[in-house]
């Protein structure tokens, strides 16, 4: 009946891109209070609720990441013993990407890096512990490009051996996704610190590369897009391989 319930406030609220949502932030507390809610199997939808709307609504955007800041400071409790019979732990996902996403909205960025490092985060499930791992890449630009401005070496130091004390555990996850990601992560990290050493600035660069804001796209949006003129589809990009290339191929 919970599972109904949720479901019918989600509907009549999302219906015709929230026309009758008339206060964003209340809508916000409301789908944070339904994360609250034991044993649900609508976490899902309430994550894609969460993203919709911070990516939608640039009004109350940073509103909903101060949010999701606290839910992943207070992740040990959405993943308790009862999260192993719902999908609630998907609002995670959804933290996780917002707080990366805006990281500039965040009131103390450090700070939710540090939730995400936690070690709760290897009992999610592997899709959510990648999205936490390639968003705390996004929270450590942010960081770095934020405290070389600041000339903060000190701040610099601790966030740099913070991921490099934390990530290697996600190195060794039996996801493959999360194994690449978090190998990546500690690359980049190491390359850091190493031109730190050397006295090089590479904040910028590094925030360069998460730049950029994505706008909502409707799902039949691609259908819109005009045909280039003159492209043809059916005509070949390159020319096919020759029956005798086939045969040697076949015969190496």
């Amino acid at each position: 009946y919970r599972d109904e319930l949720l479901q019918k406030i989600i509907l009549i609220c999302s219906q015709n891109n929230f026309q009758y949502i008339t206060n964003f932030e209340w809508y916000i507390s409301v789908l944070v209070e339904l994360c609250r809610m034991e044993g649900t199997q609508h976490g899902g939808l309430i994550a894609n609720q969460l993203m919709d709307v911070a990516i939608r609504v640039v009004a109350v955007r940073e509103f909903t990441v101060g949010q999701m800041a606290l839910l992943l400071d207070n992740a040990h409790v959405i993943v308790g013993p009862a999260a192993a019979r719902s999908s609630i732990a998907e609002v995670l996902y959804a933290a996780a990407w917002i707080c990366g996403e805006f990281s500039q909205l965040l009131a103390n960025p450090k700070a939710t890096l540090e939730s995400m490092v936690r070690g709760k985060v290897v009992s999610l499930p592997g899709h959510i512990q990648a999205i936490y791992v390639h968003n705390m890449l996004k929270l450590y630009a942010h960081i770095i490009a934020t405290a070389e401005e600041e000339d903060d070496t000190e701040m610099i130091e601790e966030v740099t051996n913070l991921l490099l004390e934390r990530l290697p555990v996600l190195v060794s996850s039996g996801d493959l996704e999360v194994q690449e990601r978090a190998s990546c992560i500690v690359h980049i990290v190491t390359y850091v610190q190493k031109c730190h050493k050397n006295g090089d600035k590479v904040g910028a660069d590094l925030a360069l590369l998460m730049m950029g804001e994505l706008n909502p796209v409707a799902p039949k949006a691609q259908k819109k897009v005009p045909l280039p003129d003159g492209l043809d589809l059916d005509v070949w990009l390159n020319d096919p391989p020759s029956e005798s290339e086939e045969e040697d191929d076949e015969v190496y």
